[in-house]
């Protein structure tokens, strides 16, 4: 075998025989901690608790992007997420626990309804998808279901365009109350709760610039028909600024902010609590209601607990004398301690600028131009480690940061807000301020930095005077250009031959800028200045290559030789598949690029993996065929040495494992994973640490060869079929590397167990 082995390494190039270096490098590991190729992984905040429910043992919570459950005896969490044969869609709002037939209801933002199985254990079994509110042709947009009211065998759904009844036994929809305002829009439906006789409903103001809640009623009767407006009847408020609505011991109780508690007793309001606190709800538990206030909560034996964690609680459970608490604010609380819990994950779900350098990725809250101030935790942006799978909250400024930059030599990462000016951390993330010059305003709205280590930034005016492009050389001096002096750029490129590529804000086309001899040049739509495709211009980066891609409202466009940037004529040419343009007329809203020199491209429509030139469309990911959470995609990053593609979306944070990663200067360590292959595995194998564009081949015991491919950066996959299309049967493989020259070769062991 080693002579096969040896024949195929000391291969001619050309006509000449290359001497070949080869080192024989046995791996038979199991590389458990290299995500699988084509994974996806959720990276939902766990701070914005919207429902929970007791299953045995087992307590599901729901956040606004996330689904967990916590074990009472293990005291540990379990993920859940959406993927192909579980849960259906991302973005839960309410949660009902179907005791009797052990199933979990589950509600989403969009109007779908999932049924979960729960096993006698608590775990999680089969889910059945009812998606009949979701995909119903004649419903108005927004289809949120609010809350869940259960009496018998119906659930009644409150929507933000009615009231729907749910036959949770046959698993479908018995009826539907759609309640409009006078001018015909939808009337959001917030909460249900009945009494012996009637079915109450909180909703919003009547007049769409009307303020507050209000309340009506449906008798409930067998020959009454609750989807007849006309049996619906108003009922007065105990007072304007209504919250919630519950019922106790057979009474109707309405909370009211600033108020307290009322309840209704033989037909009038009548004061039971009063408080003064500017949130006050009511949840029914079966001893008596819990009050919970933006400080404390209440139990029914008039028990108060406070703590820091109560802010803004949707749901109270109460479970024997255990507590749990779904706060929007803090997330999960747990026993009268409210210790709060929840698995792994950033501080937030929505994400402006997303950045990301080896190992570690920058999730950023503000925008170029988003002064807005931290919350309350003084979190200003999240950093997730890669390595280890680790979230970990960045503090410093009292603004939220807007733009991040790494550089490599001095391992200095620097963060901007508009505002507050640079900072800078450590590899220990130990904070710097750095201190501007007095003619460089705090506004900073992009950062960047180049191959010699300069640190490019610009900013608003706080002078009508001041330039707004600045640089930090090495050496901590900063220099300023007058010639550029717009505030609204929100991004700068550094290209290869020392120019900088500047995007304004949507519509302003792009500003390409000269440090050497400050020339700068406009380019828009015109033939010969630019040829873009609009002026809306949405994504701007450089490839591995040099060219620099733009992301407009039409689709995407290049500039192959940036170098050209100042001759007389330059335009950019949009890729080309099967002599039709890529993504023509699609809105670009941000392009990433992975070691592969591929290209990830986010539109309103879902995300798009192409080919290095844009030649090939490889992938195609969409709410609909994959656990990407929403088509519209806001953010992308491409961490490049793991291989991870970060995915902003209206529904929070998800990332792709991709098949590439950046390749390394020469072969010295061969990372095959999974290793050992095992019966259950149906995806692909990993071969990780390759030059770019190296030679990899499988060969069999015998010598004999398998499969051939080629590395996409530094990695290469084997979707574990033969040329023949066969699988691979159980045995040990080798895995031979040759780099693109011949020069260097490398061998690693891969086990097939079927």
């Amino acid at each position: 075998m080693m002579n096969c082995i040896k024949n195929i390494l000391n291969q001619k190039i050309g006509s000449k025989k290359l001497r070949l270096n080869f080192w024989y490098l046995f791996i038979i590991l199991s590389h458990s901690s290299f995500a699988q190729i084509g994974a996806w992984k959720s990276h939902a905040s766990y701070r914005s608790g919207q429902s929970v429910v007791v299953a045995g043992n087992k307590i599901y919570a729901a956040t606004q992007n996330g689904f967990f459950y916590f074990d009472k005896t293990t005291r540990e969490t379990t993920v859940l997420t959406k993927q192909p044969g579980g849960l259906t869609d991302v973005g839960i709002s309410r949660l009902l626990y179907l005791a009797d037939q052990q199933r979990l209801l589950i509600a989403y933002r969009s109007g779908n309804i999932d049924l979960l199985t729960i096993t006698a254990e608590g775990e999680p079994a089969g889910v059945l998808n009812v998606n009949t509110i979701a995909t119903a042709q004649n419903l108005p947009a927004s289809r949120t279901i609010n809350h869940i009211l259960r009496i018998g065998n119906n659930a009644y759904l409150s929507t933000s365009f009615g009231l729907v009844v749910f036959d949770v036994v046959r698993n479908e929809i018995r009826d539907t109350y759609f309640s409009q305002r006078p001018d015909g829009s939808p009337l959001p439906i917030f909460q249900t709760t009945a009494t012996a006789d009637t079915l109450y409903a909180l909703t919003a103001p009547l007049q769409t610039t009307g303020i507050g809640r209000e309340l009506r009623a449906v008798r409930f009767a067998p020959n009454v028909n609750i989807a007849d407006p006309a049996n619906w009847r108003n009922i007065a408020e105990p007072a304007q600024i209504l919250e919630s609505i519950a019922t106790n011991q057979g009474r109707l109780v309405a909370t009211v902010n600033g108020r307290g508690v009322y309840e209704r007793q033989t037909g009038r309001w009548v004061l039971t609590q009063p408080l003064t606190n500017g949130l006050v709800r009511a949840f029914s538990v079966s001893n008596g209601l819990v009050i919970a206030t933006e400080r404390s909560i209440t139990l029914p034996n008039s028990t108060s607990l406070s703590t820091p964690f109560v802010a803004n609680s949707r749901e109270v459970v109460l479970d024997g004398s255990q507590l749990w608490i779904a706060d929007t604010q803090t997330g999960i609380l747990a026993d009268n301690a409210l210790i709060r819990i929840a698995p792994e994950g950033p501080s937030r779900d929505d994400y402006t600028q997303l950045y990301a350098y080896p190992q570690t990725l920058i999730a950023l809250p503000n925008g170029p131009q988003d002064a807005t101030l931290v919350r309350s935790d003084g979190i200003a942006a999240d950093i997730f480690m890669v390595s280890n799978s680790h979230w970990q909250s960045l503090v410093g400024s009292t603004v939220g940061y807007n733009a991040a930059a790494y550089q490599p030599v001095n391992q200095q990462l620097y963060v901007s807000s508009y505002g507050k000016g640079l900072f800078a951390y450590d590899g220990q993330l130990i904070l710097q301020t750095i201190s501007l010059p007095a003619t460089i305003s705090p506004y900073i709205t992009s950062l960047a930095t180049d191959a010699d280590g300069n640190l490019w930034l610009t900013t608003g005016r706080t002078i009508t005077t001041q330039a707004t492009l600045h640089v930090r050389r090495p050496d901590g001096q900063f220099q300023s250009f007058p010639t550029i002096s717009q505030t609204n750029i929100v991004q700068i490129v550094p290209d290869d031959n020392g120019f900088l590529w500047l995007r304004p804000d949507v519509g302003g086309g792009l500003l390409v800028f000269d440090p050497q001899t400050n020339r700068s040049r406009y380019l828009g739509t015109g033939t010969g200045q630019g040829s873009l495709l609009t002026n809306n211009v949405r994504a701007l980066v450089k490839d591995r290559n040099g060219a620099i891609w733009v992301g407009t409202d039409l689709g995407p466009t290049v500039f192959d030789n940036p170098a050209g940037a100042f001759d007389p004529t330059i335009d950019a040419q949009p890729p080309l598949i099967n002599r039709r343009r890529l993504l023509a007329n699609e809105l670009i809203t941000a392009i990433a690029v992975d070691g592969g020199n591929r290209k990830w491209i986010g539109t309103r429509s879902g995300l798009y993996h192409v080919a290095p030139d844009g030649s090939q469309l490889l992938d195609t990911f969409t709410a609909e065929n994959s656990p990407l959470p929403n088509n519209t995609i806001q953010v992308l990053a491409a961490e490049p040495t793991n291989g991870n593609v970060f995915i902003q979306t209206v529904n929070g944070l998800v990332s792709y494992q991709g098949p590439a990663t950046e390749p390394t200067e020469i072969l010295s360590n061969l990372t095959i994973f999974p290793n050992p292959v095992r019966p259950d595995f149906a995806g692909t194998v990993g071969i990780r640490g390759l030059t770019n564009n190296a030679t990899v081949k499988i060969l069999d015991a015998g010598g004999q060869l398998v499969y051939e491919t080629r590395s996409q950066g530094g990695t290469a996959i084997w979707n574990l079929l033969d040329y023949r299309g066969r699988q691979a049967q159980t045995g040990i493989y080798l895995v031979v590397v040759v780099t693109s020259d011949g020069t260097e070769g490398l061998a690693g062991k891969l086990a097939v167990v079927r």
